[in-house]
């Protein structure tokens, strides 16, 4: 049986087009996601010791009091410092906002695999199976983007935030 050259080229195209994709989806998984990952790693750890460490000097404050003024003293001003660094550098946002891309780009990523194993089977043509393949992995590419942009939004509008935060202590002290 011979192949006409529209339907090999077609077969080509969907095929090169399909291996593209499968690549992209390689690099955003290999690159991005376990960039995420590894960056929520070290927010969250300060997050969550900063916060028990608060939330420990908070307890003991009033016994610390009852027993000693200047140790009473040093662990509320211990507590009152942990909470500014929590709310300053905003550890648990920033973990949170990194986990929220990793999951997101893991759950668009499996998404695209499901919709290219699924088209693999349909009952279409090359060309047509190439058409929905190169909508697929367009949709890919604007999502991963969108994705990556919404996080860096996020992270300087932390940063604004921090910045407002201390601009307000700043000028309360002024007055």
């Amino acid at each position: 049986m011979t192949i006409n050259t529209k339907t090999k080229s077609d077969i080509d195209n969907y095929e090169l087009l399909q291996e593209k994709l499968d690549k992209y989806i390689l690099d955003v998984d290999k690159h991005l996601v376990q960039w995420y990952q590894i960056k929520s790693k070290r927010p969250r750890r300060t997050y969550k010791i900063l916060s028990f460490l608060g939330i420990t000097f908070a307890t003991l404050t009033p016994p610390v009091i009852f027993f000693s003024q200047t140790g009473g003293i040093i662990i509320s001003s211990l507590t009152a410092l942990i909470t500014i660094w929590i709310q300053y550098f905003r550890w648990g946002k920033v973990w949170q906002d990194y986990k929220i891309a990793q999951l997101n780009l893991e759950t668009l990523l499996n998404r695209v695999k499901a919709k290219s194993d699924i088209l693999k089977i349909e009952n279409l043509s090359n060309n047509e199976k190439f058409e929905k393949l190169k909508k697929i992995f367009t949709e890919l590419i604007q999502k991963v983007d969108e994705c990556k942009l919404s996080e860096t939004d996020h992270f300087f509008k932390n940063i604004r935030e921090s910045e407002n935060l201390l601009k307000k202590f700043v000028s309360s002290k002024l007055k």
